[in-house]
């Protein structure tokens, strides 16, 4: 477990954007951050029993819409796979999936079931390394997750992945906020107002870097660099107005505002002050987090900007468990899962803990840890240092850093809370083809939500690995896969294990949300939300998404009542789910889901069990005046009939244990109707 030291490498990064030869994924929709069921793209391997066990229970838990659920049934088998074998029996059909089913604009996370390989060989790229650090110490393995991640790369069969901080979604040091986020003219710009600002003509710096921030509202460190400027410029009506803009784009360091000398005029005005009062107060050391966005890109300043305005974009991805000797059983990854799902919005009163010790596991990141601990204790969390490679006391820990190769975990005093992050730097955490070193899998068993590993050697370089700032990211409220790639800055060997969408301290919208079909002149779905009275610190929606069958349909501004127009003809059920985003960059969402019988001219279909013992569960369709019916399991078709009723047996050996999503469809001439969906339970089975 040796290397270079970090900060003995020059940290390369990826400037432009890569283009794949074809384009992975369709315009954007008016989707922007967060992560809910709806943004979770489960993939299944459909020819493993396990595999389908834990996405049915996955899929139930986190209420996944059947339309994001991708069942493959060409996975190739083992621990590790070719990379082409990966891009063209993996990853290219589940890209091509969420393209034809126009779900690729709502993708936040791919999530991979337990039944797939952990990890890809990628020699054919690092072949092409010329880099003697690169050559030395990147292996050419990577993770399944890491390399999804990473898919632009892989796509335009480019090794630039390989460097030290291809991550661009990674936060960094508040510095690089004001580094040159741009090429060609607009660098050449940007340069020129730098070089204003420093010089004696400010003005002409803040009119151009105003210009900017109007070409590229996302971009909110131009407009903080406008105000700088405009206060430079004695211009303090203008300063004030930029400040306001940054607030709105995105800035959220009130810190850095409030000391900066060309600002101090402005940040002193009444109104101000106020709005910074609203925005985080942690030290002026860290970027600040921000929700994903896969169909933004991101830039050198580790903002987004659009991708076809040279922002790089990247896909989120986890795999939910390892069935393996050395890994899970299929109970444990249930019983993880479960326990995960059950921590959103807890905010446990719990320890993030930082094991400090000689090891040069733990000694790699320990440079990071001050900017991580005055970002926790900023926000009032409770971090602790403990000089042990695992804490010895009986508190509860809801973030884990730990360095070391081996650990005891069931002689453990300590617990976890329901939620916890808990991972440790070591060379062998996800190699799972070796007995050697403690797997990451016992840091889920012992109750972690979610956990990491190298799938092979990573020679101890930080940057492989989360920084210590992954538990303050979490402690503000972004998703567990967020806080992993939020301080990730090389992400290709490392296997992401849990549930990504974890979210134990998101202050997210609590209004609540109740829905009904009205027929009367016409047809109409009515949508109401209410705030709670008596609430002690009421969360706000400042944004709306809606969706159809899960597929995203519009957003919206907030309202308390929502009408949706139906066709007069419309029949059989419809799920509508609204999602509810709170304010902020962080875009933390909670969503409401409800099947609706629209009660149409065609009577609904409708299903039922009719029979069950262990093996097979068999359910009774019925679809008066159909031609024929089909029955589908999770959007995958599972069986059909002519006629307008039938018994369909499913075979657990085939569709897997746990609670599955079945529903009817019934076909009318050139008319579809669905069903109600039924969740067949374990003891129906």
């Amino acid at each position: 477990m040796t290397g270079p030291t970090w900060m003995g490498l020059a940290r390369n990064v990826c400037v432009v954007a890569i283009v794949a030869g074809a384009a992975m994924f369709g315009p954007a929709a008016q989707c922007r951050g967060g992560l809910a069921g709806e943004n979770v793209i489960l993939v299944v391997n459909g020819n493993s029993k396990a595999s389908r066990t834990v996405a049915n229970h996955y899929a139930h838990l986190r209420d996944i819409p059947s339309i994001n659920v991708v069942v493959l049934d060409d996975v190739p088998t083992g621990l590790s796979v070719s990379l082409n074998d990966f891009r063209n029996r993996i990853l290219k059909p589940v890209l091509e999936t969420l393209n034809e089913r126009k779900i690729a604009a709502q993708a936040r996370v791919i999530c991979y079931s337990a039944g797939f390989p952990t990890s890809v060989k990628i020699n054919e790229h690092t072949a092409k390394l010329t880099d003697e650090d690169q050559k030395k110490y990147q292996r050419p393995l990577g993770s399944i997750n890491g390399l999804t991640y990473l898919y632009r790369f892989l796509f335009a069969d480019d090794p630039l992945y390989l460097g030290w901080g291809p991550n661009l979604y990674c936060r960094g040091a508040i510095e690089r906020s004001f580094v040159n986020p741009f090429g060609g003219e607009n660098g050449e710009r940007f340069d020129q107002a730098v070089v204003d600002l420093n010089s004696d003509d400010p003005k002409a710096a803040a009119e151009a870097f105003a210009d900017l921030a109007r070409e590229f509202p996302t971009l909110c460190p131009l407009s903080v660099r406008a105000a700088e400027a405009y206060g430079r410029a004695g211009d303090t009506a203008n300063a004030a107005r930029w400040v306001v803009n940054a607030l709105r784009a995105g800035w959220t360091n009130a810190t850095y505002l409030r000391q900066s000398d060309d600002l101090s005029d402005v940040v002193s005005m009444s109104a101000v002050s106020k709005a910074l009062d609203q925005i985080s107060d942690a030290p002026a050391v860290l970027q600040s987090p921000i929700g994903f966005d896969s169909q933004l890109g991101w830039t050198s300043s580790g903002y987004p900007i659009p991708v076809t305005k040279g922002g790089l974009p990247y896909m989120q991805s986890c795999v939910l468990g390892v069935v393996h000797e050395r890994g899970s059983t299929v109970d444990q990854i249930v019983e993880y899962l479960e326990l995960a799902a059950s921590a959103d919005r807890t905010f446990p009163d719990a320890v993030f803990g930082y094991s400090k010790t000689g090891d040069v596991r733990s000694k790699t990141r320990m440079p990071g840890l001050p900017a991580a601990l005055g970002r926790l204790l900023s926000q009032g969390q409770k971090p602790s240092i403990f000089k042990k490679p695992l804490p010895d006391d009986a508190q509860t820990y809801a973030g884990l850093m730990l360095g070391t190769a081996t650990m005891n975990l069931r002689d453990r005093n300590f617990r976890m809370a329901p939620g916890a992050i808990a991972e440790s730097l070591t060379s062998l955490g996800a190699a799972f083809g070796t007995a050697s070193q403690t797997k990451l899998t016992e840091l889920l068993h012992a109750g972690a939500a979610i956990s990491s590993g190298a799938v092979t050697e990573p020679f101890s370089l930080q940057f492989k690995f989360p920084l210590p700032s992954i538990h303050a990211y979490y402690a503000e409220g972004v998703t567990a896969i967020e806080a992993f790639y939020l301080t990730l800055s090389s992400p290709y060997q490392l296997l992401i294990v849990g549930d990504p969408v974890c979210q134990p301290f998101a202050k997210a919208s609590t209004d609540t949300v109740a829905m009904r079909v009205q027929r009367d002149d016409d047809v109409r779905i009515f949508i109401e939300t209410e705030t709670p009275q008596l609430l002690a610190d009421p969360v706000a929606t400042q944004r709306m998404e809606i969706f159809a069958n899960g597929r995203f349909s519009r957003a919206t501004n907030p309202s308390r009542e929502i009408k949706l127009r139906i066709p007069d003809d419309a029949s059989g059920a419809v799920d509508i789910r609204l999602a509810l985003i709170s304010g902020g960059p962080l875009g933390i969402r909670r969503s409401y889901r409800q099947t609706l019988d629209l009660k149409g001219p065609i009577e609904t279909p409708t299903l039922s069990v009719s029979s069950s013992d262990a093996q097979v569960v068999t359910v009774s369709a019925s679809a008066p005046g159909a031609d024929s019916l089909t029955l589908k399991i999770w959007g995958q078709d599972a069986d059909n009939a002519d006629g307008e009723s039938a018994s369909f047996p499913i075979s657990r050996s085939q569709w897997g244990d746990g609670p599955l999503r079945v529903r009817l469809v019934g076909k009318y001439g050139d008319k579809e109707v669905q069903s109600v969906p039924l969740v067949v339970a374990d003891d129906e089975g």
